[in-house]
């Protein structure tokens, strides 16, 4: 991860020597220099040096509608880095983030001293029943009869979650054959739950073929 970071904050310093060029970037992935990475970019002013964010900017926005000072828990949050951006956008809720990977936690403890990090698993969530007001999982498993058990009555649950088109372009470049896969969409099995809304994300990413080679 170290070795991947120092590469990309290279491609940064490129970045800012070639800002007057027709050139641009695009970064992807969630890794623990990220908001960093992020941070750089923003005091060099690089336009044209974009990250893939559209799952944290949906989260976001949606949370953007409820009231403030709400209790939001983040299940299975690794580092932390949708957590600690909904923190950065909503700074008055109060936020846990909890993950089994001790490793992960620490990294987002790093990154946002404000928001409580546990460690520990989401099949036995360590919080009083109904004493959250929503819990967010992106990407990350959940145990539904926890979720409904620590959600107050009127709580609410974000799920994200892959489709069978998931990074479908760059599969079909990497891999020989793609193996076809089906998901059933916006399962949430518990009977607590109603579905309230659901919202496809997609953003388009181009990049140039010889990237790919190995």
């Amino acid at each position: 991860t170290v070795g991947i970071a120092n590469a990309l904050s290279y491609l940064i310093d490129a970045a800012g020597i070639l800002k007057n060029e027709p050139i641009a970037f695009s970064i992807l992935g969630n890794g623990p220099a990220k908001c960093d990475l992020q941070e750089r970019v923003s005091k060099k002013g690089l336009s044209k040096v974009s990250f893939y964010d559209a799952v944290s900017k949906t989260i976001n926005e949606y949370v953007s509608k409820f009231d403030k000072g709400i209790t939001v828990l983040d299940a299975g949050s690794g580092i932390g880095y949708y957590l600690v951006q909904l923190h950065k956008e909503i700074p008055e809720n109060i936020y846990y983030g909890i993950d089994i990977s001790k490793l992960g936690i620490l990294e987002g403890a790093k990154k946002q001293k404000d928001i409580r990090w546990i460690v520990g698993s989401t099949a036995k969530l360590p919080f009083e029943s109904e004493s959250v007001d929503l819990i967010i999982s992106v990407f990350s498993p959940y145990t539904d009869e926890e979720c409904s058990r620590v959600l107050k009555p009127d709580g609410r649950m974000i799920v994200v979650s892959p489709n069978e088109f998931h990074l479908q372009e760059l599969k079909e470049e990497v891999y020989p054959v793609v193996l076809k896969r089906t998901y059933e969409e916006n399962t949430i099995s518990h009977k607590g739950f109603n579905l309230i809304q659901s919202q496809d994300i997609k953003e388009r990413v181009v990049f140039e073929k010889e990237y790919l080679k190995s």
